[in-house]
């Protein structure tokens, strides 16, 4: 393996926002890959600035091509 970074495009994104373990609201991103569900936590400061301001909930990212960046 060259890189721990991975390129992948996803169906649909689902923004996720919620309180965290420790009491505080949090922002993570939901997709299915490879028939797989994932949930990490969002590490854009944009996407996060832009939906901590929101209520909790749930939010489809509506675009034609969705393309996430997964560290492993």
């Amino acid at each position: 393996m060259d890189s721990s970074l991975l390129f992948i495009r996803v169906n649909q994104l689902i923004v996720h926002v919620g309180i965290n373990s420790r009491g505080l609201k949090k922002v993570w991103a939901g997709f299915m890959f490879c028939a797989t569900p994932y949930r990490p936590s969002d590490t854009d400061l944009r996407i996060e600035a832009h939906y901590l301001v929101k209520d909790m909930g749930v939010y489809p990212m509506i675009s034609a091509e969705t393309y996430v960046t997964v560290g492993i």
